[in-house]
């Protein structure tokens, strides 16, 4: 199996865009969106002989490379009926998860069981009627063949003060998580999936079994989509990064006087809003444009800009990650990439 984790950072200069990582504005723009709602995602199928991945929510089943899963802000409501985040998760006080952290450390989190309007997402992975009756146990596995993004991922359950259940790992990205797990004829799980830190990730699976006599029966491995925080995907697919780039101005950027910088969120409004970070940019030439955001040279979102103001409300995580914008104005105004 391949490594379960692929990772490199960007070397961004402020004359020229040199990695592959910030090739692409946007990058699931004009996929099928899950988000809000219930989803199966990567669900098992067997079509011709083999499995096949893809994603199942609000009567769609798209493959899962044709799918991006949007994990924002969200919220329920709390035993008394007050507001509630159900996007961030602290790790509990008995220990079981100190290999991600200290316990109380939070981060972002698809939660294992989403609030009555399925907000942010309510995601788990499955599979639909396979033939388990001619694979050795019957049974089938999903493997987990590669994670890239800025930070690691896992997939669990731990509830502990829930029905005496315990802390159960499935999938992820950390040392000792595992790779693979089991699947049934037709499986569901509802699962918590956690990120160290927001962004894009490209989650690369594929389905397995042994026939009764050892043969290895594969799909081929598939990569789909999950962004972590930022803005929602569009619908519409959206010009890259580097085509915006290439055709903005190359004047003097230092005159027109662009910033961005970074604060804790002043006057918390919501559940959870003590925890995020204001992202602001300015421009003293008031101009307009797409301002796109960066994280260990990952896609983290792309903000409009208008009248030389863009500003963003994100949860950066505890981990430390180096931040950079890439500003593509409208107009003959300059081009421009930030320090990082």
């Amino acid at each position: 199996m391949a490594s379960p984790r692929i990772r490199f950072m960007a070397a961004l200069s402020t004359i020229a865009l040199i990695t592959p990582a910030t090739a692409y504005a946007g990058p699931d723009d004009g996929k099928n969106i899950a988000t809000q709602t219930h989803v199966d995602s990567p669900k098992s199928f067997w079509e011709n002989d083999n499995f096949l991945l893809k994603s199942e929510f609000s009567g769609q089943t798209p493959l899962i490379e044709d799918t991006v899963a949007w994990i924002g802000k969200g919220y329920g409501q709390d035993e008394n009926g007050q507001e509630k985040q159900n996007y961030m998760y602290s790790l509990p006080d008995n220990g079981t998860q100190d290999y991600i952290g200290k316990p109380g450390t939070t981060f972002y989190t698809a939660p294992w069981h989403a609030s009555a309007n399925q907000d942010p997402i309510w995601i788990g992975y499955g599979s639909k009627d396979l033939p388990v009756e001619n694979f050795r146990d019957n049974l089938a596995f999903l493997d987990l063949v590669s994670v890239d993004g800025p930070g690691d991922v896992e997939l669990f359950t731990n509830k502990a003060d829930e029905d005496g259940a315990e802390l159960h790992r499935m999938l992820g990205s950390f040392k000792d998580s595992p790779h693979s797990t089991y699947l049934n004829a037709s499986s569901h799980t509802h699962n918590a999936t956690l990120f160290t830190k927001p962004g894009r990730y490209r989650l690369t699976f594929r389905t397995t079994a042994r026939t009764a006599d050892g043969q290895l029966v594969a799909g081929e491995p598939q990569t789909t989509s999950y962004q972590v925080g930022g803005q929602k995907p569009k619908d519409e697919k959206t010009p890259s990064l580097k085509e915006r780039f290439e055709n903005a101005s190359s004047g003097d950027a230092a005159a027109a006087g662009y910033s961005l910088s970074m604060d804790k969120k002043q006057q918390p409004e919501r559940d959870g809003d003590d925890k995020l970070t204001t992202i602001s940019f300015d421009a003293e030439n008031n101009a307009s444009g797409t301002l796109t955001l960066l994280i260990d040279g990952y896609f983290l979102t792309d903000l409009p800009v208008t009248d030389g103001h863009a500003e963003w409300d994100e949860y950066m995580g505890p981990e430390s990650s180096n931040i950079q914008a890439v500003f593509t104005p409208e107009g003959d105004a300059p081009r421009w990439i930030s320090q990082q």
